[in-house]
């Protein structure tokens, strides 16, 4: 399976619902498994009285069964972003100055 960037796993984890598709991907699973850890999370959340929409389970519940630390994901994609940028503004200064000469 395919690891993403922080920056790409905060934006899955801002949606309301997690299908089978987005824990996939948060879980890096494959799709039995995935199947097995939702239905497992289905049948705790049924116990607390949750009603659930058919094949969603709510993101938050599931950032917390996969404790995810959405605080370091924060940091880290923050430090991405920046670096990204920084690299970005070296390229077009470099770019510039060999231009002038």
């Amino acid at each position: 399976m395919k690891q993403l960037p922080a920056k790409d796993i905060l934006k899955v984890i801002s949606k309301q619902w997690c299908s089978s598709q987005d824990f996939m991907i948060l879980s890096n699973t494959g799709k039995n498994t995935t199947l097995k850890l939702m239905k497992e999370l289905r049948e705790q959340l049924g116990q607390q009285n949750y009603f659930l929409p058919t094949n969603l389970l709510p993101m938050d519940k599931v950032v917390e069964h996969l404790k995810l630390n959405v605080a370091y994901l924060e940091k880290v994609s923050d430090f991405d972003l920046n670096s990204e940028e920084t690299m970005m503004n070296k390229r077009k200064e470099n770019n510039h100055d060999s231009k002038r000469n």
